[in-house]
């Protein structure tokens, strides 16, 4: 028998996707456990009623052991003793998965290689590619084929399968398909409110706590949530470097031993191995532990301003929260304080454990941490989540595009209100609502989300809101739409009214003239340019926007971000 082990890799394809496809929450939330079960009870489950081991402890696995690289939400990675092993498994684990969650979106791939850095670093990129080309072949966004003869489940567009009927009355002789029976497993809705207890709050906000699967109660009644998409910035770097780095000392020292006449020490190799992979074991388990941090916190911070009833109804559920994905639904008023506490919990804990593995390294980087992309769509509660994922995606990509070459990379948000269905992509969205037309950018966004950047930003879109009038402020977005030449005539007559204590409100503060040029100085008036050079950009279009995701308290905004 050969002494090569066997890689396999299984993953689900587009998990956003499959959660969202369709129109009901308690589907999304049942997918997405789903999902998250797979590599956790699921997969040690399914070995041990198998005849299989799976290794708590890195080491070579021998005979019908599995050593996990990778276990995250929606992706597998793991080693057996052998590729028959390998191949053995996955045929049967697959066709598990099949009979247990029809319709579920699964990819799987399999390769021979060493137990080392190289070998290992090596099989993962054809798999990688191995998996690539079976989405290619075989996509999950377009659904199942319909035949004439069958009819269309309205939830996701599929195949109907029947009807349902449940307790509540809305349920009751439902068409439905496979994915959506799938995603209604009981056991599944269980094991997701069992979750959601261990990412409450510790302190007095905590308790009592109710968490709910319709999506009007989330949003109390107001008509409209934020689709909250994070994601990470550079964890496949960090996971390539690490392997780069050590499989490149392998290859000189082996290459040394053999110019040398000497035989390579294989004890040393499979050392050398074990601490690569415990490398990234404790790296994933970083990441993993970040955002479950991170999460609470968000929570946490954004419940202090929920303003409760009677019932403590959480008004925010998690989608998908595994790695260092994380998708959420929550009232929009909360979102800006559930996003910034977020993010300072990520990057302080990320630190805070980096500091910690690092801390017998006298060179290491003190300042090292885990930093996100936020992508934020505000929609109404009858919005697609499956077109608000797709516009939060392009979000993130604009949020990170932001930060792709700078030092130190912070974090970045970029975000988008929807008022209507009338648009179907950001360019769109952008172009209609946000260009003048000259070709000027109504929007400054995306936004650095470092230091106190966030907490101006809401500061300054309060004053605008209170100390304006509203009218004039209306106007000069209305003459920035026009151009540059138009808006700097607004820009004019608006800080002539300004400096001489003109169109205040009754009871108001009026804007002073100091803070007005601190907003918009006289040498740019409404638009500026930054120092790259690009294109014109006003903030006054964001001022504006950022009213929908604003409460009645705003003494709340004022307590929270200090200011």
């Amino acid at each position: 028998m050969s002494d090569k082990l066997g890689y396999v890799v299984l993953e689900v394809g587009g998990i956003q996707k499959y959660i969202l496809s369709t129109g009901k929450l308690k589907e999304m939330i049942g997918g997405s456990e789903l999902i998250e079960s797979l590599s956790d009870n699921y997969l040690t489950d399914f070995a041990n009623n198998n005849g299989l081991t799976v290794l708590d402890k890195i080491r070579k696995p021998e005979d019908n052991e599995i050593l996990p690289l990778q276990r995250n939400a929606g992706a597998m990675h793991l080693l057996f003793s052998c590729l028959e092993k390998g191949k053995e498994f996955l045929n049967k684990f697959g066709l598990q998965i099949l009979k247990d969650f029809p319709g579920l979106p699964i990819f799987g791939a399999s390769e021979e290689c060493e137990f080392d850095s190289l070998g290992i670093r090596n099989a993962k990129f054809e798999l990688s590619n191995k998996i690539t080309d079976q989405r290619n072949k075989y996509p999950t966004s377009t659904g199942m084929q319909l035949l004439p003869i069958c009819a269309e489940a309205p939830l996701d567009g599929e195949p109907a399968i029947g009807k349902v009927s449940y307790g509540n009355s809305s349920d009751r002789d439902e068409i439905i398909s496979l994915s959506s029976k799938t995603r209604r497993i009981e056991k599944l809705l269980a094991a997701s409110r069992a979750r959601l207890r261990e990412i409450e709050p510790d302190d007095e906000v905590g308790a009592d706590l109710q968490w709910s699967d319709d999506l009007e109660e989330i949003a109390c009644g107001l008509g409209k949530v934020a689709f909250i998409h994070i994601d990470g910035n550079d964890l496949g770097k960090r996971f390539r470097q690490e392997l780069v780095k050590v499989s490149k000392q392998e290859e000189k020292e082996n290459k040394a031993a053999l110019d040398g006449g000497k035989e390579i020490n294989q004890e040393k190799r499979d050392k050398n191995t074990i601490r690569v992979i415990n490398k990234m074991s404790t790296l994933s388990k970083t990441v993993k532990d970040t955002t479950a941090s991170a999460f609470k916190k968000g929570l946490t911070e954004c419940l202090k301003y929920a303003h409760f009833s009677d019932r403590k109804l959480v008004p925010a559920r998690p989608l998908v929260l595994g790695g260092d994905d994380v998708t959420i639904v929550i009232r929009p008023d909360l979102a800006l304080y559930f996003i910034d506490a977020f993010v300072k919990e990520f990057e302080r804990y990320s630190n805070q454990a980096f500091i910690e593995q690092n801390k017998n390294n006298p060179n290491a980087n003190r300042q090292d941490k885990l930093t996100v992309g936020v992508g934020m769509v505000v929609c109404p509660t009858g919005y697609p989540f499956l077109k608000a994922f797709d516009l939060s995606e392009e979000l993130v990509k604009n949020s990170k595009e932001l930060t792709a070459h700078m030092e130190n990379r912070p974090s970045s948000m970029d975000y988008v209100v929807i008022t209507n269905d009338t648009e179907n992509d950001l360019d769109s969205i952008r172009a209609h609502l946000f260009t003048s037309e000259d070709g000027l950018s109504l929007t400054a966004k995306p936004m650095l989300l470092k230091g106190d950047n966030l907490a101006k930003f809401v500061k300054d879109s309060i004053s605008v809101s209170e100390k304006l009038p509203r009218s004039a402020v209306r106007s000069a977005l209305n003459e920035c739409k026009k151009g540059k030449e138009a808006a700097d005539k607004c820009y004019s007559k608006l800080k002539d009214n300004v400096e001489r204590g003109l169109g205040g409100r009754a009871n108001q503060k009026l804007m002073g003239t100091e803070e007005f040029l601190r907003l918009f100085p006289e040498a740019n008036g409404f638009f500026y340019k930054d120092k790259d050079d690009k294109p014109y950009k006003t903030k006054l279009g964001d001022y504006i926007e950022l009213n929908h995701l604003l409460s009645v308290h705003l003494k709340d905004y004022k307590e929270y971000f200090k200011f």
